[in-house]
């Protein structure tokens, strides 16, 4: 039995993930998701560009789409998109750490109120 048809549309539904309060900061951070994303993109293809210059191959647009990176690169460039993204989102990671260790302060703090309470 096939629950979804092949032409049936695939869009996610539900609440998305939301990492900040406020509906500006969150617009604003999934457009800067969407641009590293971007640049991530550009960036593989520059270094097509730049594989394809160094064999001696005229890059036009049809040899560019033909490349096809061997493992080696693919691995390079794999290593250097997980860097670029860790180093962009490190202040959100940072603020999501804070605001973990506060609640987590504030839990403890409340926990150690409770258990000291006499019965």
């Amino acid at each position: 039995m096939t629950l979804v048809s092949s032409t049936t549309p695939r869009v996610p539904k539900g609440a998305q993930p939301a990492f900040f309060e406020q509906p500006a900061l969150e617009a604003m951070h999934g457009m800067f998701v969407v641009l590293l994303e971007e640049i991530c993109v550009l960036r593989d293809r520059l270094d097509s560009y730049e594989k394809l210059g160094a064999a001696g191959i005229v890059v036009t647009p049809d040899a560019l789409d033909a490349y096809t990176p061997d493992e080696a690169t693919e691995k390079l460039r794999e290593k250097r998109r997980q860097e670029t993204i860790r180093r962009a989102l490190r202040p959100v990671v940072q603020l999501q750490r804070a605001a973990i260790n506060d609640a987590q302060s504030r839990y403890h703090s409340a926990a150690t109120k409770l258990a000291e309470q006499e019965i």
